[in-house]
């Protein structure tokens, strides 16, 4: 050997149709019993589909049709894909399940990989109907306790809303119904009085910071140049400052999921939810102050259910234009406009948050998808 005492770490690993609990249980055995093998890393997270042929046997996930986003590189826009499941022909299994179980990671639901997140879909009756269109009891689950957030609640018994999940899903009601249902009705839901209108700490910071200067640009009853030192340094805290103040100037005219909408990119929050963001508290207008109330339990998750192989490489389709909304408040935007209207002056003609993506491009895969899914150990322990 020519370099007997060299340390060596395989960059791009992957025996094709083979069985690849087998194969890395071996070759990782092989790396804890040597000083001078390293280990490996798994080729490769996607399908290189520009390559053809035998190399596109090496990717753990295809792209599935569903478009999540579309990106701007160097002048140009690209379409994000959801990710779809890669099975192993020999054995069956998706290959990021068998490497789930040898790398002892928690594992994704690989069955909603290429449905739209119910915490991203808009609080209105179109993010109600691409939640429903899903026809699945969980997402339901998740989509009505955003719902609920953006009410001014919070959920107190989880059974019951899972309950209700399902009942929904089985009967759909109108979309106008199941806010007032959620708002007024539930014994599972509590509905805070100090509930005020922030920025969604899940919101991108430049959406927050366009409706900060539409509001600035449109407040009466105040002026963003008296902002406290310790509010405008942190976007989201500029925001509370500003959103709760327009909110209470709009008076009994405010509604939780229009006027405080703000372009998806503001909550109507009960205390309960933004007494936990460092500093919030002493921006927000008039917030809750006092010791904190007791933590509602949260239950375990439920076991993920068997992955399904995904759908063949999708062909790059416009998504489809929803149809007009019920009116409730929201805006014809897609998603690379700059936003110049705030829900609270939302036109009340439509509910199209996400219009038709038109521009032909290539398929990419999110680096943010990447680094959720390996940086944070969803694959690996």
């Amino acid at each position: 050997m020519t370099f007997p005492t060299t340390p060596v770490y395989i960059g791009e690993y992957h025996r094709v149709r083979a069985n690849q609990t087998e194969d890395l249980s071996m070759i990782l055995s092989l790396a804890e019993q040597s000083s001078l093998f390293f280990g490996i890393s798994f080729f490769e997270y996607q399908v290189a589909y520009w390559k053809t042929g035998s190399e596109m046997d090496f990717g753990m996930f295809g792209l599935g049709d569903y478009i999540i986003e579309e990106m701007p590189y160097f002048g140009k826009s690209f379409n994000i894909h959801c990710l779809t499941t890669q099975v192993n022909s020999l054995t069956g299994k998706t290959i990021s399940n068998e490497l789930r179980s040898v790398y002892k990671g928690p594992g994704l639901d690989e069955s909603v990989l290429c449905k739209p997140n119910p915490l991203a879909a808009p609080t209105s009756g179109y993010g109600y109907a691409q939640v429903m269109n899903q026809k699945d009891p969980h997402q339901m689950a998740v989509f009505a306790e955003n719902v609920v957030q953006h009410l001014g609640g919070v959920v107190t018994n989880y059974e019951k809303l899972n309950g209700t999940a399902q009942a929904t899903v089985g009967n759909p009601p109108k979309w106008a119904d199941l806010v007032s249902d959620l708002a007024y009705g539930p014994d599972w839901v509590e509905i805070d009085p100090a509930a005020k209108c922030v920025a969604d700490r899940n919101a991108m910071p430049s959406v927050v910071g366009e409706q900060i200067s539409w509001v600035c640009s449109n407040a009466n009853s105040f002026s963003c140049d008296e902002l406290p030192k310790h509010c405008a340094d942190n976007t989201y805290r500029t925001a509370d400052y500003v959103f709760s103040r327009y909110y209470e100037e709009l008076g009994n005219q405010a509604s939780p999921l229009t006027s405080c909408n703000f372009t998806n990119s503001g909550i109507y929050a009960s205390s309960r939810i933004y007494r936990r963001w460092t500093g919030a508290e002493f921006c927000i207008k008039d917030a809750a102050t006092g010791p904190m109330p007791q933590p509602i339990p949260v239950p375990s998750p439920s076991p993920l259910p068997s992955p399904t192989p995904g759908p063949s490489p999708p062909a790059d389709l416009p998504m489809p234009s929803p149809s007009p909304g019920d009116g409730d408040g929201h805006h014809d935007i897609t998603l690379t406009e700059t936003t110049t209207t705030a829900g609270a002056a939302a036109s009340t003609t439509s509910e199209m948050e996400m219009a038709s993506f038109t521009t032909s491009s290539a398929k990419v895969n999110s680096w943010l998808a990447l680094a959720l899914l390996a940086g944070c150990g969803l694959l690996w322990a």
